[in-house]
């Protein structure tokens, strides 16, 4: 899911890198810089070749690594890669205990821990509702921001809800009478569109008024364009509950 900008930046440094789904060999004889996801670590193919290994979101790592189909695989991989990489550098806002215990299991005690205490969003205002009514209070709200001609960004944690919405709000005018431009993301979308998206984000959703989006928007994904959403309206509910964490790596997808 990085965007295709930022990989093009990495070949003109003179950089072989490739992503993973087009390739069928990936030894790390062959590329300077593999980007694959936890599920598909076991298609890597390893030598003795000295490597750096960058686990960016560790814990979401640490939960990926027992789902999918190749679990046990995707675990022998990452076991090799901790044991065997020259350094590792492991990133995570929700670093803890437990990340550290991972880790020191496979490199021992020999890690240096630094604490970022830059705080980007100091002076922004968030506001919690309590909303007994499935989040309709919120969805409203943020409907009404659309209409006055602001940009809005929705955070579920149900699909259905995230299509019922932008459905609805594809039917708003904005004070020009243009129709709201809107999309939803989650899980079974429209392959092809969430890989045209994907590959740049910042062109996709900077040509639109409102995305609502599921965890299949998580980490790896990132919204850079400045000054484009007006809200980020989060909303959650314990029918279809999703981790604290993982919650919040969703809501700060758009950076600005």
């Amino acid at each position: 899911n990085e965007s295709l900008g930022k990989i093009n930046d990495l070949k003109l440094a003179g950089l072989r890198i490739c992503n993973y789904q087009d390739e069928q060999n990936l030894s790390v004889d062959k590329w300077d810089i593999i980007i694959v996801q936890v599920e598909s670590l076991s298609r890597i193919e390893f030598s003795a070749r000295q490597l750096v290994a960058i686990l960016d979101e560790t814990n979401a790592i640490l939960r990926q690594m027992n789902s999918g189909a190749n679990a046990r695989e995707s675990e022998n991989a990452m076991r090799d890669i901790l044991r065997t990489a020259q350094h590792v550098l492991a990133m995570d806002a929700f670093a803890n205990e437990s990340t550290l215990t991972f880790l020191k299991a496979y490199r021992g005690e020999n890690i240096r821990v630094i604490d970022n205490k830059f705080q980007p969003l100091v002076g922004k205002t968030v506001e919690y509702l309590y909303d007994p009514n499935s989040g309709a209070e919120a969805m409203r709200i943020g409907c009404e921001l659309l209409q006055q001609g602001k940009r809005v960004a929705f955070v579920l944690t149900s699909c259905n809800m995230a299509r019922a919405l932008v459905e609805k709000a594809s039917k708003l005018q904005r004070p020009d009478n243009s129709p709201v431009k809107a999309r939803a993301y989650y899980g079974d979308m429209d392959g092809k569109q969430r890989k045209k998206d994907f590959s740049d984000i910042n062109m996709a959703w900077g040509e639109l008024d409102c995305v609502a989006y599921t965890s299949t928007v998580e980490a790896g994904i990132s919204f850079e364009k400045t000054d484009h959403f007006d809200a980020v309206i989060g909303i959650t509910n314990i029918v279809t509950p999703v981790n604290v964490e993982a919650f919040v790596q969703m809501m700060f997808r758009i950076r600005d």
